[in-house]
């Protein structure tokens, strides 16, 4: 039993006076401290070397950089009431926010099943829809087209597109930013990638109000520029050099090529800019348009005019075109929010 305890001990020992001569050794590695813009040579006293042969080839002066932090030491009745009362501030604002929500007047109209009272020979099929407008809408109206169980946040195709080609550069990795929608009769395709491919190409027109006399009702102006935040898609908005868009080829999906269908493209691409945001979930609304008008839009039934220009996925998809007033600060308060996180174009809520 002695002789366990005199092994240990000396054992003991022995690591001990091992880790002081080490220490020892490193207290004598001297440093100097280093400037950013001129470097100074460090010094090393002979122990250093030997240190440096006994922890291995440290290829240099030893240097530590300590970095600021902070550790918070909350006690449990701290965090319960900093979230109570963050819960609180958080209900109240939600409150509100609800309650200006009820004021929001918003027309659905669904025109799904439009497309089978069209002609399937033609390439621009049409169709007309009646909604009646409950309320007048004294503020400003948008116009949203809705998709669902439209998966356009697959992976495959939210990341199928090229910003610097958009952009009037020439990207080197073009082929792997787009895959397979980069080239179609050996042409490069414009703008290329499975999500501008995919854009919603349908039209929508209004007249109204249709009352006893139909010859009278007007059409509603609708405007398509300026749909997306100008300090989200500032530097976006430019026109490609003309040798660009030679070589080029539309999109399989798009009607006409980019340079008819935005003249100069993409300088006004406000359409494009806003498909770009990818939403969260299948079902989702974008903005296609906005009444450029001052006056307000009277309650009663109007029609709407719906071009049929975008090949459908299939049967299980739904679509529909939302009329919404901009009386609601819930709606625009959320959309700011939820568009200013993602750096993007408010139009995805």
């Amino acid at each position: 039993m002695s002789t366990g305890r005199g092994r240990l001990a000396s054992g003991y020992s022995r690591a001990r006076r091992r880790f002081c001569s080490r220490r020892e050794s490193l207290e004598d590695f001297s440093v100097q401290s280093y400037n950013a813009t001129t470097p100074s040579k460090t010094t090393a006293t002979q122990p250093a070397v030997a240190a440096a042969g006994q922890f291995g080839n440290l290829g240099g002066p030893y240097l530590q950089q300590v970095m600021p932090g902070l550790h918070l030491g909350l006690s449990w009745r701290q965090m319960f009431f900093s979230l109570f009362f963050v819960s609180i501030a958080h209900g109240v604002l939600a409150y509100f926010a609800f309650i200006s929500w009820l004021g929001t007047t918003e027309v659905l109209v669904s025109y799904t099943s439009c497309a089978k009272l069209s002609y399937p020979n033609q390439t621009a099929q049409e169709c007309e829809v009646t909604f009646n407008l409950p309320a007048q809408i004294d503020g400003q109206a948008y116009v949203y087209f809705r998709l669902c169980n439209f998966h356009l946040n697959h992976r495959h195709v939210y990341s199928s597109w090229s910003m610097p080609q958009l952009l009037g550069k020439k990207p080197n990795n073009i082929k792997y930013s787009c895959k397979k929608f980069t080239y179609r009769d050996e042409k490069l395709v414009l703008p290329c990638g499975a999500l501008p491919n995919a854009i919603f190409n349908d039209t929508v027109n209004v007249t109204g109000p249709l009352n006893s006399d139909t010859k009278n009702a007007t059409t509603i102006p609708l405007s398509s520029s300026n749909l997306s935040w100008p300090s989200h898609t500032a530097g976006l908005h430019k026109a490609l050099p003309a040798k660009l868009l030679e070589n080029t080829v539309k999109p399989m999906n798009w009607p006409e090529p980019a340079a008819i269908r935005y003249k100069r493209p993409f300088e006004n691409a406000d359409d494009l800019w806003v498909w770009l945001v990818t939403p969260a979930f299948p079902c989702f609304r974008k903005l296609i348009h906005w009444v450029d008008s001052n006056e307000s839009l009277s309650a009663g039934k109007y029609k709407m005019s719906i071009g049929y220009h975008y090949q459908w996925p299939g049967s299980a998809a739904r679509r529909a075109s939302s009329w919404l007033a901009s009386r609601c600060l819930a709606e625009r308060t959320w959309r700011w929010l939820y568009c200013r996180r993602l750096s993007a174009p408010s139009t995805s809520c």
